[in-house]
């Protein structure tokens, strides 16, 4: 460089500089990209003859660069870089101090190769830039002087331009559709696709792909009668030679929710009950319906124990009229349709048609006997005994064709033991003390 050119240079330097610390004014707040706040402020704009003159000075300094723009005081190289190229409308002034860092620490940017960069940050000479549609070439605003194309590593010495990091976009991708898919099949869209992105999709074994893969939008529908711990759909991003996954969880098909049998009069969780208490069925699970018309409940009484009694109804109340082992089945209607049936046994006893004496009893024997109940229709004359430890362990198991058995109790230790009784279709269970 001759001295000539060198001082010219050095005078356009000083008075980028010069400019850029003389026209601070009114303090504005940007935002970046996932949300974090940065400072910025507006700048006066340069008198219009100023703005020729160092548009024509930088011309002349700088031939091998091409002028996109004439000098402006109203934004910088980070304003233009991180900013305005990303459709921001706030035309200002964004220095690297306090907030630039922001861009990249908050996950908006992630560092990169220089053949995948989209912003480019010349971390000695505190000064940014963007990749041009040209190819090799950038694209930067020199301070409040031009807009400027220019190769990487060509422009005012100060910027120190072959030290550079790359920068390329976080890409903010999600899944949109339906979060229940049903066998009819529904659309889902990759969001904020760039453009040049290639889609790989995959699925759980209960979804199946409708649309070529690779499509966006692409169709998915459920697969009818196959199972899966967790649904989803999923895809992989591959873009500017990175990857990304992205999922969505899906439900297929109408969700069988679980229920309790509670008791009607303080809701406590049943797991048996008696003949002539009211009991409550309650479904429970996430976002469930508040119509009764979406639950069809239908309990199995063991009246007749060859055919069973049916009664299917929408309502949640039931009170057992048999002892017995009654089968309470839920289906749950949804957009999809009915869900498949969930279904549980609750046994239901009635301690009413045998007596167990003495008890609690110090003899050897105890004697089980079936009342006389004319209301009984169904009274049968044999008995089946089963006798249960504290621990739940068979101690004595026997059919007998009697309404009245002794027991031979000699052998048990003394504690707590349960007799079950079933006769019939008649079912009861009582506690027994042995002294």
């Amino acid at each position: 460089m001759n001295f000539t050119k060198y001082i010219k240079q050095l005078y356009l330097l000083t008075s980028l500089v010069l400019i850029s610390f003389n026209l601070a004014s009114q303090t504005v707040t940007l935002y970046t990209p996932n949300g974090s706040t940065v400072e910025a402020f507006y700048n006066t704009e340069m008198p219009s003859n100023d703005i020729i003159y160092y548009t024509e000075q930088y011309r002349n300094a700088y031939p091998q660069a091409e002028i996109l723009a004439n000098a402006s005081a109203t934004y910088n190289c980070h304003s233009y870089a991180w900013n305005l190229t990303e459709g921001g409308s706030i035309v200002c002034w964004l220095n690297k101090n306090p907030d630039l860092h922001k861009y990249w620490d908050d996950g908006s940017y992630v560092e990169t190769t220089e053949g995948n960069a989209e912003k480019i940050f010349y971390y000695a000479g505190d000064h940014s830039a963007i990749v041009s549609s040209i190819p090799g070439k950038y694209d930067s605003k020199w301070g409040p002087m031009p807009l400027m194309r220019h190769a990487p590593d060509y422009g005012p010495t100060t910027y120190q331009m072959t030290r550079r990091n790359y920068y390329q976009k976080t890409l903010n991708l999600s899944i949109s559709g339906a979060s229940t898919l049903c066998y009819s099949g529904s659309t889902y869209l990759i969001d904020n696709l760039p453009s040049g992105a290639t889609i790989t999709w995959s699925s759980s074994n209960d979804i199946s792909r409708i649309s070529p893969q690779g499509s966006n939008p692409c169709v998915f529908k459920g697969v009818s009668g196959v199972l899966a711990f967790n649904s989803n759909i999923s895809a992989v991003i591959s873009y500017n030679g990175n990857t990304f996954t992205i999922e969505k969880e899906i439900q297929v098909g109408t969700k069988t929710p679980s229920f309790h049998v509670l008791d009607a009069t303080n809701h406590q969780v049943m797991s048996a009950g008696n003949v002539g208490s009211s009991y409550y069925l309650t479904a429970f699970g996430s976002n469930l319906s508040s119509n009764s018309s979406d639950y069809r409940w239908e309990v199995i009484f063991p009246a007749d124990p060859i055919n069973g009694r049916i009664i299917t109804t929408f309502g949640k109340d039931f009170t057992p009229t048999h002892s017995g082992y009654y089968v309470i089945k839920l289906q749950y209607r949804e957009e999809c349709g009915w869900s498949t049936t969930t279904s549980k046994t609750f046994a239901v006893t009635d301690n009413t048609f045998f007596l167990l004496y003495p008890n609690p009893t110090s003899n050897n024997s105890v004697t089980v006997e079936q009342t006389d109940d004319s209301s009984r229709s169904f009274t049968d004359n044999y008995m089946e005994i089963t006798l249960y430890d504290y621990t739940m362990n068979v101690r004595f198991k026997s059919k007998v064709n009697s309404k009245r058995y002794i027991l031979n109790t000699s052998s048990l230790k003394r504690g707590l033991y349960y007799i079950h009784i079933r006769s019939g279709n008649k079912y009861g269970v009582q506690k027994l003390v042995i002294e």
